[in-house]
């Protein structure tokens, strides 16, 4: 998928370990990817029309842990 990689991490799927990579595209499309960590075969991809606010990044898991 030729892109910019916006955001990956390394993740326990239902029991299987998968690379999550989102990737976006010259057409501002962000395409959600879940690759098998073990094989290297794509098990899922979607599309999105933009980043969204479902996306973890450093800002939210800072705010999600208590003070």
């Amino acid at each position: 998928m030729p892109g910019t990689v916006v955001r990956s991490s390394l993740d326990n799927e239902n029991g299987c370990l998968v690379y999550s990579v989102e990737i976006q595209s010259a057409d501002g499309k962000v395409h959600d990817i879940k690759v098998d960590a073990g094989t290297g075969t794509v098990v899922h991809q979607e599309t999105s029309a933009q980043p969204g606010p479902e996306r973890e990044g450093p800002d939210e898991a800072e705010n999600s842990e208590e003070d």
